[in-house]
């Protein structure tokens, strides 16, 4: 019989692609009856235009990494393939319950979890100490530290401007804090409160539009442009490797008046089209 073709899709890059490329390598091996063709597609194009175009043709990848924002519409569409049946108790207990909990839709699993990334505020400490600043614990003091920081040539503080999924996750911390409800809720005081958060951001300093890297890249805040930065912890191996000689920190999100501490555990996940 003729062999079977799949097509697997990833954004990775550097050594992150050499690893994917490295998994339709290793499962060819063990079964010679299969083809994979591997597909790299830049990542500031992969969500926001290839694979939703892909599916729109019916022509959307076998496998492929869905990212935590988007997860819901392609599960809730009928793309996502069950993959329950192929969770064994032995497999179950190599996940975090949360994880698994994270890709489970009516009771069906529709993705394999891939990593946990938590979000945090990065911060320059040589600059925020030259100003007398403290790290900010606080909205208050975020956006009062924003405007300090604040110079010519550098952002006090870089948030994500730019609509989408990523501007979602890094948003969703600072309307959780005050939010106990897991449902949508936008009809309530937090959700204005976290909203407007992000205009005072943008006013005290943070800047309205960020060119590519986005601020997923820690880069800007790793070469001084910036002098914090809500991230996640993907960042930390290119503060390690890149830039070892900036004295960088982390701390939990600064918090809500009133509000409880609170970060996503996001991370992309591996999903197989129906």
């Amino acid at each position: 019989e003729a062999p079977v073709k799949l097509t697997f899709w990833t954004f990775h890059s550097s050594a992150e692609k050499d690893f994917m490329a490295s998994l339709p390598e290793q499962y060819m091996k063990e079964h010679p009856g299969v083809e994979i063709e591997f597909v790299v597609i830049p990542q500031d194009e992969y969500m926001s235009s290839k694979l939703t175009t892909a599916f729109a043709a019916g022509a959307g990848p076998d496998v492929f990494f869905m990212s935590p924002g988007d997860f819901l519409k392609y599960a809730n569409s009928s793309l996502a393939m069950d993959l329950t049946p192929y969770f064994t108790p032995e497999l179950l207990d190599d996940f975090l319950p949360s994880s698994i909990e994270a890709v489970t839709v009516d009771g069906k699993i529709c993705a394999i979890p891939f990593e946990v990334e938590l979000l945090g505020l990065y911060y320059n400490k040589d600059m925020l100490s030259a100003a007398g600043i403290a790290p900010p614990a606080t909205w208050d003091e975020l956006i009062a530290a924003t405007s300090a920081l604040t110079k010519d040539k550098i952002a006090g503080l870089l948030i994500e401007p730019n609509k989408g999924y990523y501007q979602n996750f890094t948003w969703y911390p600072f309307l959780w804090q005050d939010v106990e409800k897991k449902q949508a809720s936008f009809d309530n005081q937090a959700a204005v409160d976290a909203l407007k958060l992000w205009g005072d951001l943008i006013k005290a300093g943070a800047p309205s539009k960020i060119s590519i890297p986005g601020t997923f890249d820690i880069s800007l805040l790793g070469t001084g442009q910036a002098a914090m930065q809500v991230s996640g912890t993907w960042a930390i191996a290119d503060l390690e490797k890149k830039y070892a000689d900036q004295n960088i920190g982390v701390v939990p999100l600064p918090v809500a008046p009133g509000g409880k501490p609170a970060t996503c555990a996001g991370g992309w996940k591996v999903m197989v089209n129906a």
